[in-house]
C-alpha cells in the first residue's frame, strides 16, 4: 500500500465532502487481562459530515446480556452500523 497515494485520496475525498467516519476504540487494560485477550469495551464512530458521534459500549448492553456476550452485542451493533455506511471513507 502506497501511503502517499491513500493520503492523496483522502485529502481530495474530504474537499469533495465525501463521507467519512473515524472509528476510536478502547479496550480492558493489558495489564488485567491476565488470562484472556484484552476485550473491546468500547467503539465510537464520528461523522465528519455532520459532526455526529455513535459510540457503542458495553455497558450499554441490557442486563440479562452478560460475561463475553457483552463484547459480542458491542461488536453486533458496531458492525451492523458501519455496514450501514458502504459508501464511505473511515479513518482508524
Amino acid at each position: 500500500m502506497n501511503v502517499d497515494l491513500v493520503f492523496q485520496e483522502l485529502t481530495r475525498a474530504l474537499a469533495r465532502n465525501e463521507a467519512m467516519v473515524a472509528i476510536h476504540y478502547a479496550c480492558e487494560s493489558f495489564l488485567t487481562a491476565n488470562d484472556h485477550p484484552a476485550g473491546i469495551a468500547s467503539i465510537a464512530l464520528y461523522d465528519l459530515q455532520t459532526g455526529d458521534t455513535n459510540a457503542f459500549s458495553m455497558s450499554d448492553a441490557p442486563p440479562t446480556v452478560e460475561g463475553n456476550d457483552r463484547e459480542i452485542h458491542l461488536l453486533e451493533r458496531f458492525y451492523h452500523d458501519v455496514s450501514s455506511r458502504e459508501d464511505s471513507y473511515f479513518l482508524h
